[in-house]
């Protein structure tokens, strides 16, 4: 469980293969960032989970905040994406091949500025 001090966030970003739109996802967070520049999604997930953070500690808001997650379908790729990782790593071929990964980040809570 997170809260204001310590836990972990997961972040990813990816693009469904035959789209354009790249996907930003903090599940810890609930938040969903867009676009079609991969580097200014990565951007703008982190400036949105870092505020989010900060307005959760400075109005000494309920730590639940800090466990939402996002829905269901964001959940379910951001589990085929670490089954994938983990294939390639084992040089096995990953099975699920229709995502394109551009990034996955475990941050420290205790890591990010406090407001």
């Amino acid at each position: 469980m997170n809260n204001k001090e310590k836990g972990t966030i997961r972040l990813f970003v990816y693009r469904k293969k035959n789209s354009k739109v790249i996907v930003g996802v903090c599940l810890d967070f609930g938040i969903i960032v867009t676009g079609n520049d991969c580097e200014i999604v990565k951007k703008d997930l982190m400036r949105a989970t870092r505020g989010y953070l900060a307005v959760v500690r400075q109005e000494k808001l309920n730590d639940a905040l800090l466990n939402n997650q996002a829905d269901e379908e964001c959940y379910s790729i951001y589990q085929k994406v670490l089954k994938s990782e983990q294939q390639v790593a084992r040089q096995e071929k990953p099975s699920y091949s229709g995502l394109s990964v551009f990034d996955i980040q475990f941050l420290a809570i205790n890591n990010l500025c406090h407001a």
